[in-house]
């Protein structure tokens, strides 16, 4: 750490990944908005019950967070239409809150950099794809990306397919995410991890990442680049 920043050294690494919502974007307040608004009609201790399941296990798909809400909260075998009812109306309704939401500071800089710099980009995220770059088209920073890649497929898949296409077969790679999901994906990559934290809702961030010894960032105001 230098001056309170992190010191990124770009000839460390040949591939950077990020994770979008409370990544590249302050969205996560506003997904989970939203995931609260698209199951209105049920028992409110069921749904508090989901949101602190999303905020635990952040960065996975919705796909799998409304199957757990109807299998494993309300107890249900038949949910095929609640289910996509409940889909239809969080993608619509988040998809109208993040064209409102903004960029984590510091990131439009640093994509910057390293685009110029010639480093390969990635994202990898648990939001659905066709959503996902939209998103990042509408916000104007897709450009940025060798790839942009959501679910169904997951983060570590993801970053296993991009990187078949790259020259070596020995990828040093550094991921930036805020949720456990990022943290998995890089352990199972040997990817070095940076958490950013300003936006995060794991709820344990701190106790988990701090004893491993890994990186934690406010934003990417706190990067410098060598």
């Amino acid at each position: 750490m230098l001056n309170g920043k992190i010191l990124l050294n770009l000839s460390d690494y040949d591939l950077v990944v990020f994770d979008c919502d409370g990544t590249l974007l302050k969205s996560n307040k506003l997904k989970t908005q939203a995931l609260q608004n698209s199951l209105s009609n049920y028992p409110k201790k069921a749904v508090e019950n989901f949101i602190n399941y999303h905020k635990t296990h952040g960065g996975i798909s919705r796909f799998t967070k409304f199957k757990y809400f109807f299998e494993e909260i309300m107890k249900v075998d038949d949910y095929y239409d609640e289910y996509e009812d409940a889909l239809r109306v969080f993608s619509s309704d988040s998809m109208q809150k993040l064209r409102a939401a903004p960029l984590m500071p510091g990131v439009s800089k640093l994509l910057s950099i390293l685009g110029a710099a010639g480093m390969p980009l990635l994202v990898a995220s648990g939001a659905a794809q066709e959503d996902l770059r939209l998103t990042l088209k509408e916000l104007q920073i897709e450009k940025f990306f060798q790839y942009i890649g959501g679910s169904p497929d997951s983060k570590t898949q993801i970053v296993k397919k991009f990187m078949l296409k790259m020259p070596s077969t020995k990828i040093r790679g550094l991921f930036f995410g805020d949720a456990l999901s990022d943290y998995e994906a890089a352990i199972s990559l040997n990817f070095k991890f940076i958490c950013v934290s300003e936006d995060s809702e794991w709820t344990e961030l701190d106790s988990c990442l701090s004893c491993k010894g890994e990186t934690i960032i406010e934003n990417f105001d706190d990067i410098q680049i060598n």
